[in-house]
């Protein structure tokens, strides 16, 4: 009996971004919104950063689940949260308005990247 072995198969992406990076990303970004405009209503570390940390627990829950609307539109809408937090982080903290352009540079380029990968991972 003759058995024919074959070598493993090449990696899939062999030197690509890991699926979920920029998801991870977007919710560190949302964490650091919540978190600063939690401080300029509380003015407590600790309070801010706990409800920081509750919208983006609330981020992620809402972004990955099956929701009864098409993935395409739910996927644009959590690229736009992503790109106004961008925007927002970069504002808050910064008014100039060169930090403002690449805000918004910044935030549109997060705002595809997000969008496409979440639609991909939940095909």
């Amino acid at each position: 009996m003759q058995v024919q072995v074959k070598p493993p198969p090449p990696p899939l992406m062999p030197m690509a971004i890991p699926p979920g990076f920029f998801s991870v990303v977007s919710l560190i970004i949302i964490f650091v919104w919540a978190w600063s405009e939690a401080f300029l209503l509380v003015s407590d570390n600790w309070i801010s950063f706990f409800l920081g940390l509750a919208a983006a627990l609330g981020a992620y829950f809402v972004a990955f689940q099956n929701w009864p609307i098409p993935r395409l539109a739910q996927a644009l809408t959590y690229g736009l949260v992503v790109a106004a937090a961008t925007f927002r982080v970069v504002t808050t903290h910064e008014t100039n308005d060169a930090d403002t352009l690449g805000a918004v540079i910044v935030g549109t380029m997060l705002f595809f990247l997000v969008s496409v990968e979440l639609y991909r991972l939940r095909e």
